[in-house]
């Protein structure tokens, strides 16, 4: 599990998305959708040799 509640439970998956959007906007990457971000951290993950798969 990536993303967990405080008390360790799994997410509603609109929470998560809802809350990384606004950390996103934030940022000010408005042009980065979770879809992206997912791919780009997937990515690096496989590049690394810790394969997301």
């Amino acid at each position: 599990m990536v993303f967990s509640s405080p008390k360790g439970m799994p997410r509603d998956p609109f929470d998560t998305s809802s809350d990384l959007r606004h950390a996103l906007d934030r940022a000010g990457s408005d042009r980065v959708t979770s879809h992206l971000f997912r791919k780009t951290a997937a990515t690096q993950r496989d590049e690394a040799g810790v394969s997301a798969r």
